[in-house]
Formats: structure tokens, sequence, C-alpha cells
């Protein structure tokens, strides 16, 4: 049996490269579609804090190419091991890249590293992100087509 190391979402909408990469990196609007609050610095290198009602998720920006490539580390399982140094976590790689799509942008997001996590975590968590960012691209996508419209 295979071990799924990698989770993919896709979409386009008729919204400018610039207006998407506003909505996945800066917490005012990442906070309207990812969660209920987005604390920290996005910078590379800077840990920040996804909030959602009743859990939240450390998360390390690895890579910020502005318009085109948003890219974190964070842990899966929803808070586990948050009271660890954050280089002691078993995480996964989150990328969003965005691309000229015929009069908009395709915005895709991957979520890989799964394959890394030891065992015992690795189905769970694959369910729960696989589940998870079903709702939340489309919430993103949902608040997209709203800015298209402001």
């Amino acid at each position: 049996m295979t071990t799924q190391d990698t989770i993919v979402r896709e979409f386009t909408v008729p919204i400018s490269q610039r207006s998407v990469w506003a909505a996945i990196t800066q917490p005012e609007h990442i906070s309207k579609w990812f969660g209920s609050n987005c604390t920290g610095t996005i910078a590379v290198g800077e840990i920040v804090i996804f909030s959602w009602e009743s859990e939240e998720s450390r998360a390390r920006i690895e890579a910020i190419e502005p318009e085109e490539r948003f890219a974190f580390s964070w842990q899966p399982g929803s808070g586990k091991n948050s009271g660890s140094p954050f280089r002691q976590l078993h995480v996964t790689l989150v990328e969003f890249l965005l691309t000229p799509f015929e009069g908009g942008t395709r915005v895709t997001m991957y979520e890989s590293g799964f394959a890394s996590l030891p065992e015992a975590m690795h189905a769970g968590v694959v369910a729960d992100n696989t589940w998870g960012w079903d709702l939340e691209v489309a919430e993103l996508e949902v608040y997209l087509l709203g800015m298209g419209q402001g």
C-alpha cells in the first residue's frame, strides 16, 4: 500500500494575481477565509498562528515570491505539540501557486510531506487535512469572488 504524500486543490477566479496574493498573504485577509484569526508577521522564517474557534496551528513562513508562490510549513493535527519548539514538530509544507489564466488567476494549493509523518499520525492527519482543505479552499474562492465584486 502506498502512503499518500500530497493534497492538491485548484481553482480559477476572474481576479488579478495581485488581489489573490493579498488574500493569501495579508493577515487581515487570511482571517476572513482561513480560520478566524492569523497573527504574526508574514516574512520568511517568521512563525505565525492560524486560529479557528477551538484550535490553533503554528506555521513557519518558508517562501514568499510575490504574486507567484507563498509557502509555509505547519504542524498538522490542530495544535498538537504546541508547547514544543517548532523545529521539533512533525510538519507538512503548504504552497499556494498563482498563475495567470484567461482573464484571471489559477490558484493551486499543495500540502505535501505526509509520507514523512509518523505512521500513527498519517491516516488521521491526511483525512483531517483533506476535509479541511475542501472547506478552506472553498472559503477562499468565495472570498476572492466577493473581492472581485467590491
